[in-house]
Parts: structure tokens; sequence; C-alpha cells
């Protein structure tokens, strides 16, 4: 029979492993798409603390779509504003699935989970807060079955 204390050593260690598991990330938050229908000129906007202007990270999005979304890929407009009002601006391609229609990412049931890098060995010049805004660039008026886009911020080990 297993003990109190070996059944609490037990679930310590599993807890670290669960914690440790996760210990690049520096930034993550989704935002949910009312109605899962992203208008055109919808800007979500993420807020990011800039600490250590030494460290590298990568740059991730987070695409939360149905399997009825109709097209492969996703087009972004990305701003990225510095402390001392800097602007960065880029156009994103985000490939969601194949030519077959074959999903990149995780999916269970009608949802895919899509964690798409587009920036590496990325640093940030100037300590404070920075904005990452985006917003579709799909040429429609508004976007159906994208459900919640996301930023993720991983320290480059």
């Amino acid at each position: 029979m297993v003990s109190n204390k070996s059944k609490f050593f037990i679930a310590l260690v599993f807890a670290g492993i669960v914690i440790g598991c996760d210990s690049e990330k520096y930034f993550e938050e989704y935002k949910k798409i009312e109605n899962a229908s992203w208008a055109a000129k919808k800007q979500l906007s993420f807020k990011v603390e800039s600490i250590d202007t030494h460290i590298e990270y990568n740059l991730f999005l987070l695409v939360r779509n149905t399997k009825t979304y109709t097209y492969q890929n996703l087009y972004l407009f990305m701003d990225i504003m510095s402390p001392s009002g800097k602007m960065e601006r880029d156009t994103i391609e985000c490939l969601l699935a194949d030519i077959t229609g074959k999903w990149y990412g995780d999916h269970a049931g009608d949802i895919v989970d899509n964690k798409i890098w587009f920036k590496t060995n990325y640093q940030f010049s100037e300590l404070g807060t920075y904005r990452f805004t985006f917003e579709q660039a799909m040429r429609e008026e508004s976007l159906t079955e994208i459900i919640d886009f996301g930023l993720r911020i991983e320290k480059k080990q």
C-alpha cells in the first residue's frame, strides 16, 4: 500500500512536470471572435510588457477555426508599436490547410487549433509596453468560421 507521504510526493512531481512543460511561454492570450465572424476593419490588439531586451523570442499566431472555414489560408495585417511609438507593419499568410483541404492544426470535433510560427529571433528593442495589432486581410467584409485568435510569445531556448 502506498503511504500518504508517497502519494503527496508523486503528486508534487507530476505537478512539476506539467508546469515545467511550458516553461518557454512568455506571453499567451486569445481574443474571442464575436459570432465567429471577423469584420474587415475589426482590429485585435494585444499588449505585451517587455522586461528584457537581451533575450530572443519566437512569435506565434494562434488561430481557432471550424472545419467549415472555406479557405486554406488566412491573410493578416500586423502592426507592432513599440513603447516609443515606432511602428513596424507586416502582412502575414497563415496556412491552415493543404491544397486537398486537410487541416494542419490539431483538431477535435469540428474545431481546428493552429499554432503558426511567424517571427523567429525577435528581440524587444525597448523596455515597456508593446502593442501587437492584427486585422484580417481576406477581402471579406465578414470572415466567418474563425472562432478565436491569439498571440503567443516564447523565450527562445
